[in-house]
């Protein structure tokens, strides 16, 4: 654990020690944020100035050490007059660190932000840490595009618990790939949405360690333990118990569309009308539905004279008929020769 978040300089990691150390020098702020060394410092302090607790002292700080450097061309346009201008909370807009995998969009002409996360979760792709304070600047409905093998369990976690818990409409669209922990984030949408040739894969937690056996026994619990609780997101995602899961997980299950569809992990998929088995509301019958019914007699026990089958066919006994009517001559004629 650090005395500071990761995201003050994602290329560097400074000790506790040397922060003190800078902010005595005036190389960092007071309080050991934003240290500034090489030019490589000064552009992530640039990069990180949405996220500083005083933007205005935290820009004067900067624009000082790029003088300090000879590097005030590294400064943006309107900084470089030297003035700390009132500051104002920035947008959020494309980060282009590593190509465009990540991405969030603000558009006039939709209701919903676009985003995108085309590329790995965690340190080597999108970090929770750069997501959260992105996703914190958005007001209403995100539709965020997925095209990801996974990566970091806990910050793939943090991801999907940041979903599940905005006061917006979420839609995720599985666009290419959704692996690993990044269909954990899919299942943190309050809807879910796959393209029809796009892939979901769900698999146990693994990693890498080095250490003696104790460790590896540690380990091993942990890793058990982590498996567990993201077999239970898809659980609440799809319905079924932990257990069930952890044995799709322990086979490294690849779903495609139609398949994730009918294990119950997206609700759509792109392009088709989808409709749930379950979304009438049956509770007005004595039996809501097929399931809770009893079964249906088929064949009665009350004899030939009632409704019954042969082989396929359903038979119905005829009604009792009268005899038909015929003519006695022989008795006409006397009743004749009576009259």
């Amino acid at each position: 654990m650090k005395d500071y978040c990761d995201w003050d300089f994602l290329n560097r990691d400074f000790s506790a020690e040397d922060r003190q150390r800078l902010a005595k020098s005036g190389e960092a702020m007071p309080d050991g944020s934003f240290p500034i060394v090489t030019t490589e410092d000064l552009d992530n302090a640039i990069k990180a100035i949405g996220r500083a607790s005083n933007p205005g002292a935290a820009k004067k700080h900067i624009i000082k050490r790029a003088r300090a450097l000879n590097a005030e061309d590294r400064l943006p346009d309107d900084w470089k007059g030297g003035q700390a201008n009132s500051w104002e909370p920035r947008k959020p807009k494309a980060l282009l660190k590593k190509g465009d995998w990540y991405r969030i969009e603000n558009k006039a002409d939709t209701s919903a932000a676009e985003v995108f996360i085309y590329d790995e979760i965690g340190g080597f792709g999108v970090t929770s840490g750069d997501f959260l304070n992105d996703l914190r600047g958005i007001e209403g409905d995100v539709r965020l595009h997925l095209n990801s093998p996974g990566g970091d369990v806990f910050d793939g976690l943090t991801i999907y618990q940041a979903l599940k818990s905005r006061a917006g409409e979420t839609t995720v669209v599985v666009d290419g790939l959704a692996a690993s922990i990044a269909s954990v984030i899919a299942m943190g949408a309050d809807k879910v949405v796959m393209a029809p040739k796009a892939t979901m894969m769900i698999h146990e937690g693994w990693t890498a360690a080095v250490g003696n056996s104790a460790d590896m026994r540690k380990l091993a619990d942990l890793l058990d333990k982590t498996s567990a609780n993201i077999a239970s997101v898809y659980a609440d995602k799809a319905g079924g118990t932990v257990e069930f899961w952890r044995d799709r997980m322990r086979d490294e299950t690849w779903y495609s569309a139609d398949e994730a569809m009918e294990a119950g992990l997206i609700d759509e998929v792109e392009g088709k009308v989808n409709r749930k088995r379950d979304d009438f509301d049956l509770s007005m019958y004595a039996h809501a539905g097929r399931d809770k019914a009893p079964d249906p007699v088929l064949k009665s026990e009350h004899g030939p004279e009632s409704v019954g089958f042969k082989g396929d066919e359903t038979v119905i006994p005829k009604k009792d008929e009268d005899e038909p009517f015929t003519w006695d001559f022989a008795e006409f004629k006397s009743a004749l020769k009576g009259v």
